[in-house]
């Protein structure tokens, strides 16, 4: 108890000393010659309480409208919780020396209170979970003890207990942000009387809790910034009880990162909160609060210019080419490490981004080009049309007329579908190279939740990392999240149907290029459908493609030209392969080659072929050479010379 100590004695100290006083009377364990003196001390006490020393205790009473026998319930737990060895005593008070909790029966013995239940579920002091409840067995007159963040505040701290709560750095407001404005408006806002909560719309890392801070710096709050995700638990209706009855307390402005399900039943909330939100959530609306949306602009060259000259004055115009655009916050968390030169910032900047998307997607750097694709002729065009249009969105869009007309019949969306190992995957990686785009690759089946509103939450993470790799995004088997809307005739198809909505709306409003790919598209949704900009419908390769996709896995895998010229055009006439297929075989008949410590032979490669059709359940004879007297001359020779 003295480590806890301030200036002067606290209301907690008090207490305690006024709870050991009250037992030694209750229990006869002091002399009757010494009661006047006691009973005494006890009023002296009561002074101090009524003192600058209970000041905070009568703000508490006050606020919450506790009633003497309310704050006497209070004062007896903190005493317990701030010195335990009064607990048995107050047990044994009881009858159960065993349960060292404040009680009824105790309450009626120290404090006189009446014969009226003091924990009432209706009453403020367990509504705002001041007290908890402890009901150890049916019949048994219940008991309860202090939450910690009380036991702070009668030692004069404000505190959120054991829940994790944080502080913002002060920061300058960036010219974007139109602080003053915006405090202006607020300020109008809590004119009505009612609580007020802003929403802050924008990215992640764009310096929504800053901006908060400020805000509630200006308005003469103190802040303390907590997640979303804390209400989201079993205990969510204490946790949200606990940082509001802080709030009110200590007069702060809460900064939520995200929105939390505020539980029902909840009571008033505090004066101010500010919600961390991503672009085109709302809240949910409330009668008892006046509501503020503010979307934070993006943020203009000039302002990331002079981000960059207090954070990192070493790189100061040198990040213009940078492909990946820095947020206030990137470059902030940048400072400690002192980049002097734009490679090792970027290295480290992009790791950022693969860490913090971990849980949504893997950032690819795209290994194919142009030439690397084996595809039909028409499907070739549309994919070089579709990363032309990416190209040219900008200038397209760039005359204000053409963006009036067209800003949402223009997205850069494509659809592609097709078995597996045709070149789905592998033609969004040449885009993205063409493009001069890291690929985000998401698996959308991962995408879905059975908590209501994650979903959401999951698409818009998706394309908020995005944007902020400034990357291609790649859903991989979208049939899973794009299918067919159907009749709400339960509350999760609903949600299902409003989910496959908010990625369409996504989708609209994203600048990047976004590729969807399916095994399955009759499955997709007619609305899908009709927003793609592009359909590219993948086949497997006809013989001359086929060809040349053997021609081009062998000559990689290091075969000579001889088999090469021979064997591609044989296996493409003989196998109908997928072009995954097609280099699965390649794989293992250079594996088979290394191992033998041999050129790849034709025996190789139909071992090759052979792994492949049995990963399918297919059985398959070698290749029949006979007949083709220039395959068997070299498959002669080979025989011979490694014999």
């Amino acid at each position: 108890m003295a480590a806890r100590r301030t200036n002067g004695p606290s209301a907690a100290e008090v207490v305690v000393d006024m709870a050991r006083l009250r037992l030694a009377l209750a229990s006869g364990a002091a002399p009757k010659a010494d009661h006047a003196a006691m009973r005494a001390e006890l009023d002296g006490l009561e002074q101090i309480l009524a003192g600058p020393a209970g000041k905070l205790r009568a703000r508490l009473a006050q606020m919450f409208a506790l009633e003497p026998a309310e704050l006497a319930a209070l004062d007896l737990a903190v005493a317990i919780a701030v010195e335990p060895a009064l607990g048995p005593q107050v047990g044994a008070l009881q009858g159960r020396a065993e349960r060292p909790l404040a009680g009824e029966i105790a309450l009626r013995l120290l404090y006189a209170a009446g014969p009226e239940p003091v924990i009432r579920p209706t009453r403020p002091l367990v509504r705002w979970g001041l007290v908890r409840r402890v009901d150890y067995s049916p019949g048994e007159p219940i008991c309860w003890y202090a939450d910690p963040a009380l036991v702070d505040y009668y030692f004069g701290r404000i505190t959120s207990g054991d829940i994790a709560v944080s502080k913002v750095a002060a920061v300058e407001p960036l010219p974007e942000w139109q602080a003053p404005e915006l405090a202006r408006s607020i300020g109008a806002l809590r004119k009505s009387g009612r609580q007020v909560r802003v929403a802050l719309r924008a990215g992640l890392g764009s310096g929504r809790a800053s901006l908060a801070r400020w805000l509630a710096d200006k308005l003469e709050f103190g802040h303390a910034l907590a997640d979303a995700d804390l209400i989201a638990g079993g205990d969510g209706q204490a946790v949200w009880l606990s940082l509001q009855r802080m709030a009110l307390l200590g007069g702060l402005a809460l900064i939520w990162r995200g929105m939390p399900p505020v539980p029902g039943g909840s009571p008033a909330m505090c004066e101010l909160q500010f919600f961390l939100l991503e672009p085109g959530e709302v809240l949910t609306p409330r009668a008892d609060t006046a509501d503020l949306h503010f979307d934070l602009p993006p943020l203009a060259e000039q302002s990331r210019a002079g981000l960059v000259r207090r954070y990192l004055p070493q790189l100061e115009g040198q990040l213009d080419d940078l492909l990946i655009r820095p947020s206030p916050a990137d470059l902030a968390a940048a400072a400690p490490h002192g980049f002097a030169q734009v490679p090792p910032f970027a290295t480290w900047l992009r790791h950022r981004y693969a860490m913090q998307g971990r849980n949504v997607g893997r950032i690819e750097s795209p290994l194919f080009g142009w030439d690397d694709l084996v595809l039909a002729e028409p499907v070739v065009v549309q994919l070089e049309n579709f990363a032309a249009e990416a190209k040219l969105r900008a200038r397209l869009l760039g005359d204000p007329e053409r963006q009036r007309m067209f800003q949402g019949a223009a997205p850069l969306s494509a659809l592609f579908s097709g078995p597996p190992g045709l070149g789905k995957s592998m033609s969004a990686q040449v885009i993205a190279r063409d493009l001069g785009l890291d690929l985000l690759v998401v698996d959308a089946s991962a995408m879905i939740s059975k908590y209501i509103g994650d979903t959401a939450k999951n698409y818009t993470e998706a394309f908020e990392l995005a944007r902020r790799l400034n990357a291609l995004l790649h859903f991989e088997e979208a049939d899973g999240i794009c299918q067919t809307r159907i009749k709400a005739e339960q509350s999760s198809e609903s949600f299902r149907n409003i989910d496959l909505g908010h990625l369409l709306q996504l989708m609209e409003r994203f600048e990047g290029p976004v590729i969807l790919s399916t095994n399955m598209r009759g499955n997709i949704d007619p609305a899908f459908m009709r927003r793609m900009r592009y359909i590219v419908e993948f086949r497997r390769p006809a013989c001359d493609e086929a060809q040349r996709l053997w021609h081009a896995m062998l000559a990689a895998a290091g075969a000579d030209e001889d088999l090469r010229d021979i064997c591609a055009g044989l296996l493409a006439r003989t196998h109908d392969l997928t072009p995954a297929q097609i280099k699965g075989a390649v794989v293992s008949a250079a594996y088979r080659a290394l191992a033998a410590g041999k050129p790849i032979s034709m025996a190789d490669v139909e071992a090759g072929v052979r792994q492949e059709f049995l990963k399918e359940g297919k059985l398959v004879s070698a290749v029949n050479t006979a007949g083709d007297e220039p395959l068997a001359r070299i498959s002669a020779a080979r025989s011979g010379s490694h014999g």
